[in-house]
């Protein structure tokens, strides 16, 4: 897999961009893999997205699912599912950063 500047390269020498547009390029892709820290930040409510949690001895492991402003009683919770009617709390994953899957 290519690095994000060896793929900002091989763009730049098939479009012939400027150094500013090369830049831009990189800033971009790394804007799009960055991780949130939930102490930083919360998601929007209900909205899906990647989350990067450890749990157990396990660190910086990624599922898919959404942030609940409240759930079956619970407050500001991180849900592992599909949506709201299959999903679970799994209280032994401790989710740590998130990101958007879709980026609009």
């Amino acid at each position: 897999m290519k690095t994000i500047k060896q793929a900002a390269e091989e763009y730049a020498n098939q479009e012939r961009i400027t150094r500013s547009e090369f830049a831009a390029f990189i800033d971009g892709v790394e804007f799009a893999q960055h991780w949130i820290s939930v102490d930083d930040k919360l998601p929007a409510d209900r909205k899906r997205v990647l989350m990067r949690y450890d749990e157990l001895n396990e660190k910086d492991n990624i599922s898919t699912g959404f942030f609940s402003v409240e759930w079956a009683g619970y407050k500001n919770i991180f849900l592992f599912g599909r949506n709201d009617k299959e999903c679970t709390n799994m209280p032994f994953r401790k989710v740590t950063h998130w990101r958007y899957i879709d980026l609009k």
